[in-house]
């Protein structure tokens, strides 16, 4: 759950508007936006706290105000805690009328819409049927009724009609964008059909590129006339936080749909950016563009389809190093970012910036800006640049990148371009669909070339997807699912060929659709320039046998292929074939049975060990309105922490999904992922979670972490766990810090209460953490414990919104997912026990006498655990596949002859071996599960 700050009950202004501010059925005087603008002046000039504005079900019709920043739309600037809804049982559509964003936010903290349809009264291009080129002019047949160019009744200006940005087909039968892609800078000119608008025609005028395209081009019976590409976003964010956005619909934008510059917090729950009705696009570029922000990152139950450009672009700036000034400045550099003439608003003195060798892309250097020159571009560090730093090297702010950003239970349909792009760290993908996307659904790039846009990946999951029919058309790559970077070599975007740049590339129980995908250079999956790449227990569907489902290039470290399958079209089963020139091969999908005269390798029986046995956890016990039994959310409201008798339970806040306070607790809350404390009447007023033992026993904090996310004012976090009044450990986390607190409590009786707390370090703002923890039971076991495998590497996620009926049912999900995993592999067996006994059943009485038979290695037996993806805080970073359980039978030459009466002990302990290897891959995964 975001940090979208509580609001407090001081001074509130709420409004409520009605569609009656449309004024008359011309819209040329509606008052609407200038009612909202009205509302929002009067928030601002009364200082409230909270600001709610109300539009009533209905059609609400928004007029460009030509004195009014056309860039800006409706502004909202320098407010707290506002709230536009409209009506959560009947439509409230917005209009907008002229060429304008819709909202402009800036400077604001707390900022939540919900409830709201929006649209243009004239979308920003034209779709029409293809009539053919003459005197090297298109001419399309559209219709005017759903295309006006006349007979507006809003008295604006829509001269931007004449003009043509792009030219595009589109596959009116697969709706989806197809080649060609035609960028120019044209102009057109309509003809209205009175007595049929169906059949009127748009004649585009004459351009060369468009000409000798169309000259290479048939078969495509369907264009998208883009009038407007890149010009004006629906809702733009700048220097703001904690920005909520739920039941959303977008038709169309004239370019974005939602831009974030400079964010901390943003979460999208039901939001959907899609084509209207036979709308061929929605918005005109991105849906979902994000740039220099921080904080978290959540899409959750949202579907983005149409879009003219990428579904979601996640990324960070990279400003290349222009000048050095080694010998008189040593600590001061030029910068530039795509031959701007100023960089100064992307850039923040205070950000710690990490300096990236501009052939390499390998860091070598990080240090604080404390000043830049606007005027000259010049950055000064608090540091000595070293000498080696060279012209053309990259530059990127750590402080502003996201802490994790989640999509969750999504769809992205039928793009221009790509499905998503990420270009940070600390990605989970799950649950989402993508198809009918021209380039890759999903794209993993550090780009130091032509856009600049950083920086490197570290801990990207990609599990329980559906994929198909990506990377087609207009902004194919060689693979559906790509992870690679580019630098620029002579000027010219090359993708880096050695050296890693990514980290911990989880891919996995995915279903691959590459049916259609006809084009030979194609593939499913492409890694380039990794350090451990998991790809495993995926399903592809491939068009024929030998389709190549993974290439990697200049990887190192860990690199697994393990349980994925390949089918045909047919059904039938076919080998997973990779790219064996990279160093990777796939995993026997059937490994071959051990020899009857095999001798397993010897075990030993290890010592007792001490186990534990969950009692609670957080993240997974978390619920409203009541907690669970046995927890309780507090704070400590009647004093200090460290006395019981102080604290005082939070009460639900439904529209939120978390626990707060009241007026002594500004700014607090307890929410699934962590929370924010909050300082008043100079106490530092912690956020509780506080358990109730039932059982006594020895108990443990276990699986513990806290993080701090105080943004760039903040001084850190205090981290406290109690045993009723008694202090059992304490330590400050420093900001952007990530820290366990796993800790013994000793012998507890029933009854007793463990007070885990979150404190503000003696400042009060800034102070929003994620945590996650589990309270457990130490207990004596002398069986054998399960095999260490390698903690999964999960990048702490945001915590989902879905309700606590649809959490079980993911889990359940993800259960029966990997219970077939182990089915399947009992299965291998199975087989195997069949050919052991087949292999030593009784000779008859005329079998020749035996021959010695040579010395074999048998295949090992691979049960490899489906790894658990989790979906509370974690302290490590993102889902690693647990290692595979190896049973390898030596090696033997025997000359002893078979056993009359059946398998002998060598074969029967194989069997044993395999059988016991399978049953500690199911403990394993029941154990991560559950």
């Amino acid at each position: 759950m975001l940090l979208l700050v509580a609001f407090v009950a001081a001074v509130k202004a709420q409004h409520v508007i009605e569609t009656s501010c449309n004024s008359d059925s011309t819209y040329s005087q509606s008052t609407c936006l200038a009612q909202l603008k009205n509302h929002l002046a009067t928030c601002s000039s009364s200082g409230a706290s909270q600001c709610t504005i109300e539009l009533r079900a209905g059609e609400y019709h928004f007029l460009y105000d030509s004195s009014y920043n056309e860039y800006q739309g409706l502004l909202i600037d320098g407010l707290q805690n506002v709230h536009i809804f409209g009506s959560a049982t009947a439509e409230t559509k917005l209009i907008m009328h002229g060429k304008s964003n819709f909202f402009q936010v800036s400077n604001t903290n707390g900022f939540q819409m919900s409830n709201l349809v929006f649209d243009t009264h004239r979308v920003p291009f034209t779709y029409g049927r293809y009539l053919g080129m003459v005197n090297n002019q298109m001419t399309l047949e559209f219709d005017a009724s759903e295309y006006p160019f006349a007979g507006f009744v809003d008295g604006l200006n829509y001269n931007w009609l004449s003009q043509v940005n792009a030219v595009l087909g589109y596959d009116a039968d697969g709706q989806h964008p197809i080649y060609p892609d035609i960028w120019l800078s044209g102009y057109c000119a309509a003809t209205i059909n009175s007595a049929d608008p169906t059949k009127s025609t748009l004649t585009i005028g004459y351009d060369q590129n468009l000409a000798w395209v169309m000259s290479q081009t048939s078969g495509v019976d369907y264009f998208i006339v883009r009038h407007e590409t890149y010009s004006r976003n629906f809702l733009q964010a700048q220097d703001s936080q904690n920005l909520r956005f739920s039941n959303i619909v977008v038709y169309s934008g004239f370019s974005m749909g939602f831009v974030g510059l400079k964010t901390t917090n943003l979460e999208f729950d039901s939001v959907e950016i899609k084509k209207y009705s036979t709308r061929p696009m929605s918005v005109n570029s991105d849906g979902v563009h994000l740039a220099l922000t921080s904080g978290v990152i959540s899409i959750d139950n949202s579907v983005f389809e149409g879009q003219g450009d990428d579904g979601l672009n996640v990324y960070n700036y990279f400003f290349r190093v222009s000048a050095t000034f080694a010998q008189t400045y040593p600590n001061v550099v030029q910068i530039t970012h795509r031959n701007a003439a100023s960089v100064a608003w992307q850039v923040t003195p205070g950000d710690v910036f990490e300096f990236r060798n501009g052939q390499t892309l390998q860091p070598y250097f990080t240090a604080t800006m404390t000043q830049f020159n606007a005027a000259y571009n010049y950055a000064t560090f608090d540091k000595v640049i070293p000498s080696d730093a060279q012209v053309g090297d990259v530059i990127v702010s750590v402080t502003r990148l996201p802490s994790h950003v989640a999509v969750r239970n999504s769809v992205y349909r039928a793009s221009r371009a790509r499905g998503t792009l990420f270009k940070v760290s600390n990605v989970v993908v799950e649950n989402t669909v993508f198809e009918d996307i021209t380039g890759p659904a999903i794209l993993v790039q550090c780009e130091a070339a032509q856009w600049l846009e950083g920086t490197a990946a570290t801990n990207v999951s990609l599990t329980g997807n559906t994929i198909s029919h990506c990377n087609f058309a207009v902004a194919e790559q060689a693979a559906t699912v790509t992870v690679d970077a580019d630098v620029s070599v002579n000027g010219a975007d090359t993708p880096l060929q050695s050296g890693q740049v990514h980290k911990n590339i989880y891919i996995v129980d995915n279903a691959f659709d590459m049916s259609r995908d006809t084009d030979p250079d194609h593939m499913a999956v492409s890694v380039a320039v990794t350090e451990n790449v998991y790809v495993n227990g995926n399903v592809f569907t491939v068009p024929a046998a030998g389709y190549l489902v993974l290439e990697q290039l200049s990887c190192a470290g860990d690199d697994e292929f393990v349980g994925n399958e390949c089918v045909l079209p047919t059904g039938l089963t076919t080998a997973c074939v990779t790219d064996p020139d990279r160093g990777l091969t796939a995993a026997p999908t059937q490994p071959t049975a051990p020899s009857a005269t095999t001798t397993p390798a010897p075990t030993t029986t290890p010592a007792p060990t001490t186990a534990t046995s969950l009692t609670a956890h957080f993240s997974a016990d978390f619920q409203g309105p009541t907690p669970k039994t046995g927890w309780s959310y507090m704070y400590n409201s009647g004093g200090a922490i460290g006395d019981a008798a102080n604290y005082v339970a939070l009460t639900w806040d439904s529209s939120s999904s978390w626990y707060t306070g009241a007026t002594n607790f500004p700014w607090g809350y307890l929410a699934a992922g962590g929370g924010h404390p909050s300082v008043s009447s100079g106490i530092d007023r912690f956020a509780i979670a506080a358990y109730t033992i039932s059982v006594a026993g020895d108990y443990v904090v276990a699986d513990s972490g806290v993080t701090a996310k105080d943004g760039a004012g903040g001084n850190g976090n205090e981290l406290r766990v109690y045993v009723n009044n008694g202090l059992k450990s304490q330590q400050l986390v420093a900001n952007l810090e990530t820290v366990p607190f796993d800790v013994s409590l000793g012998t507890l009786a029933a009854g007793d209460v463990v007070y885990v707390a979150c404190g503000p370090n003696g400042e009060g703002s800034y102070d929003y953490f994620e945590w996650d923890f589990k309270i457990a039971i130490l207990e004596t076991s002398s069986s054998t414990p399960e095999p260490t495998t390698p903690a999964p590497l999960t990048p702490a996620p945001v915590t989902s919104t879905l309700d606590p009926t649809a959490q079980v049912l993911r889990q359940l999900h993800q259960v029966l997912r990997q219970l077939h995993q182990v089915l399947r592999q009992l299965h291998q067996v199975l087989r195997q026990l069949h050919q052991v006994l087949a292999s030593t059943a009784a000779p008859t009485a005329s079998t020749a006498a035996p021959t010695t038979p040579a010395p074999s290695t048998p295949a090992p037996v691979i049960v490899t655990p489906e790894p658990t993806v989790l979906t509370s805080v974690s302290t490590t970073p993102a889902p690693s596949t647990p290692a595979p359980v190896i049973v390898t039978p030596e090696p033997t030459a025997s000359t002893a002859a078979p056993s009359p009466s059946g398998p002998d002990e060598s074969s029967t302990s194989t069997l044993r071996a395999s059988i016991a290897a399978l049953s500690v891959a199911f403990i394993v995964m029941l154990h991560d599960v559950l």
